[in-house]
């Protein structure tokens, strides 16, 4: 009976584990990011070390354009002009209606922090973000790796 079980999971990881993406692929920096006081907004997505869901990542977009992605352990910067709304979203490669959506709007000179994780699910890991106060975000970071993914896949997302 175990045996049946475990490859009825074996197959439905087959057939639906195809549909998310792996580790993305990403290029690391030496060093962490440095904030410039430059009039901008920064958006910093990070994604903390965690064994679930380790072997998959999450692409981020902002208004609809993939700007990035993390994999656990790692985080990204996106720049944006101060005094816009800024529509971050989790792309999740089975279904669009099912896109977790944070609405920022930003001022010059100030860092906002978004965390993603996964929360599973029945066939899947969801991705999911959540908008965190800029201590926790900026504490969050200093043990993560500074990752942007390859300009190769920097698609358009959802």
């Amino acid at each position: 009976m175990m045996h049946r079980h475990m490859l009825a999971t074996l197959a439905v990881a087959l057939l639906f584990g195809c549909a998310a993406p792996g580790v993305l692929p990403m290029k690391e920096h030496g060093a962490h990011y440095q904030t410039a006081n430059d009039g901008k907004s920064r958006v910093y997505v990070y994604r903390e070390k965690d064994f679930v869901g380790s072997g998959r990542g999450i692409y981020i977009l902002a208004d609809g354009q993939r700007i990035g992605g993390v994999n656990a352990g790692t985080y990204f910067v996106h720049v944006v002009d101060p005094g816009k709304e800024v529509t971050i979203t989790a792309e999740n490669s089975l279904s669009d209606a099912d896109a977790v959506n944070r609405k920022l709007v930003t001022a010059a000179n100030h860092s906002y922090y978004i965390r993603a994780s996964l929360k599973t699910g029945v066939w899947d890991a969801m991705p999911y973000i959540e908008i965190v106060a800029e201590q926790e975000g900026a504490q969050a970071i200093q043990g993560l790796s500074y990752q942007t993914v390859d300009s190769a896949y920097r698609k358009t997302g959802l």
